[in-house]
């Protein structure tokens, strides 16, 4: 995704309904606690595994960075299953 299409949006825009509520709840937490909260998200649709990361922000509101972690949890995964053996 090119990161100029992301940068300045609300984050309720960018994410489907079936991890928008876990993302809403890392914000709030964030902005409550004012400490970072990490939540992991995998995106049926495309297959995707994100990490998304609320951050507090000065102005009471909060940032939202996201990294795919997908290639970590396939090898988590193949980790896994190899000591299982």
């Amino acid at each position: 995704i090119d990161r100029s299409r992301l940068l300045g949006r609300d984050y309720r825009e960018l994410f489907p309904a079936e991890v928008r509520a876990d993302v809403e709840r890392a914000v709030a937490q964030a902005v409550m606690t004012r400490e970072p909260v990490s939540v992991e998200c995998f995106l049926d649709a495309a297959g995707r595994w994100l990490e998304v990361r609320a951050t507090p922000a000065g102005d009471g509101g909060a940032t939202v960075q996201l990294r795919d972690v997908t290639a970590a949890k396939r090898q988590h995964g193949a980790l896994i299953e190899a000591l299982g053996n």
